[in-house]
């Protein structure tokens, strides 16, 4: 089963000691974004970032996996691919331009 960490909103995450992994991995935290992705976008291995998401339960900073579902993400609108770049402008004459006194 996967689970979705969310913030719990009735907490001062400011007043909670958090080391600086924690507090890296609790800005991740949308509510929205499996633990799986969150150690993708994190870096850290994904048994790491559940023990860590366990630890902020028990700071009270995250809602535990039994907590209310958070709604699903809005859809992405479609993607349309950028336009051609613009052809380069032509490359300066050769530098220097030859021996002194030269045409």
């Amino acid at each position: 089963m996967s689970w979705t960490p969310s913030l719990r909103s009735d907490v001062d995450l400011t007043a909670l000691p958090l080391d600086p992994r924690q507090g890296f991995l609790l800005a991740q935290v949308d509510g929205r974004t499996e633990v799986s992705a969150l150690a993708a976008v994190t870096g850290l291995d994904p048994d790491l970032v559940t023990a860590m998401l366990e630890e902020l339960v028990a700071l009270g900073a995250v809602m535990g996996r039994e907590g209310p579902a958070a709604p699903p993400a809005p859809p992405l609108p479609p993607w349309e691919p950028l336009p051609p770049c613009p052809p380069l402008p032509p490359c300066p004459p050769e530098w220097p331009p030859g021996p002194p006194g030269a045409p």
